[in-house]
């Protein structure tokens, strides 16, 4: 045994004084230990700063992408009068455009629960016991569903209004 107390001393070395040659380990000088601290702190920075990006790209895909308006086809085919309308919180029918079919004049009065209010909208209507009611979908839920008129829907809403094109001639 080698008695290092001197050495251990000024290397800050606190669990023995004395040890043996063979365990002697290199001690990081101060200056190594700070560059070491610095790359990890730029690491962390570089991991986070990828990490904000992606969330803030993910974030746009949401905002912008998510839930598209999807018309339901047979619907729209099942509906007696198709409406560009807003309807208000008491199911009044207000600035209507009729798409398809005749509706009479004067006020027009859903007897169902409309979700969208005093916004534009698709309604596709069918008569039912004498009431104008939003037209059943066949959905498993049964839900009657209106359609926000953004510029997507009413492209959707005219393909599938449009009668198929006639196969040409043959001469």
């Amino acid at each position: 045994m080698l008695n290092l107390n001197l050495v251990a001393s000024t290397l800050g070395a606190r669990d023995s004084l004395t040890m043996d040659s063979s365990e002697a380990q290199p001690v990081e000088s101060p200056a190594s230990a700070a560059t070491t601290g610095l790359k990890l702190s730029r690491g962390l920075i570089v991991i986070a700063s990828v990490a904000v990006v992606w969330y803030l790209v993910l974030l746009s895909l949401a905002l912008f992408t998510a839930n598209p308006v999807q018309l339901n086809v047979q619907q729209i085919l099942d509906s007696g009068w198709i409406v560009l309308a807003t309807v208000d919180e008491n199911g009044v029918v207000h600035e209507r455009k009729t798409v398809q079919g005749l509706l009479p004049e004067g006020p027009l009065k859903l007897s169902d629960k409309c979700r969208y209010t005093d916004r534009e909208i698709i309604l596709p209507l069918v008569r039912e016991f004498g009431d104008y009611r939003i037209t059943p979908t066949h959905l498993p839920n049964g839900d009657r569903l209106v359609y926000p008129a953004t510029p997507a829907a009413l492209r959707q809403l005219d393909e599938i209004l449009s009668p198929p094109p006639q196969p040409a001639a043959k001469k």
